[in-house]
């Protein structure tokens, strides 16, 4: 089975943050749902649509901590 890439859902998780007013304390919810959302495209055989690129240095809220886990800077 297929799994989305770290990127991706970093990203995703991103977007999910924005559009939520940039709220501080739940990245892992966020995390969380990027990640199913993606899985389940890749399930149901779906390409994961493109992202914008996450502009540098315009939040620090999202950070890749080297778990798989978004980390609050």
């Amino acid at each position: 089975m297929a799994t989305p890439k770290e990127m991706d859902v970093v990203r995703r998780a991103y977007e999910l943050w924005q559009q939520a007013g940039e709220p501080s304390g739940k990245d892992d919810e966020f995390y969380h749902q990027a990640k199913k959302e993606l899985q389940e495209a890749l399930d149901k055989d779906q390409p994961i649509p493109q992202r914008q690129p996450i502009p540098l240095g315009i939040s620090t809220s999202f950070i890749c901590d080297g778990t798989n886990r978004l980390a609050s800077s």
